[in-house]
């Protein structure tokens, strides 16, 4: 169980939020730093660094979702998390049964067949 752990929870860039480890958090926001003055990372800036709250795990596996952080994903009732790799995603469950009934699996499946960009050097 993550009890204590260090987590960090930010605005996602769909309607729901990411939930990082501080690890994982440090990571994403290190190369931010690198371009000061670039107005696209400024953007990315205010959404990963200015937007995120540090969330701990209570001694029953829980955590609390800040009512800011609530309201910017819809969060009411029910909630469905999502393991995405490195972070899970908090959504709120029509929401996310919504985006999926919009999905095209075969087209999904075929991007699962292209080389990633580290893959082709970009």
């Amino acid at each position: 169980m993550l009890t204590g752990a260090d987590l960090v929870l930010v605005p996602g860039s769909a309607d729901c939020l990411w939930l990082y480890t501080d690890e994982e958090y440090q990571k994403v926001t290190e190369p931010l730093e690198e371009n000061p003055f670039d107005e696209e990372y400024d953007l990315l800036r205010h959404l990963f660094i200015a937007g995120a709250e540090d969330i701990e795990v209570d001694n029953s596996g829980r955590i609390r979702v800040p009512a800011e952080q609530r309201d910017f994903a819809a969060l009411d009732k029910e909630v469905t998390i999502v393991g995405t790799g490195t972070r899970l995603e908090l959504w709120d469950s029509d929401t996310y049964k919504q985006r999926l009934g919009t999905v095209d699996r075969k087209s999904a499946v075929k991007v699962l067949g292209k080389p990633s960009k580290r893959d082709t050097g970009n």
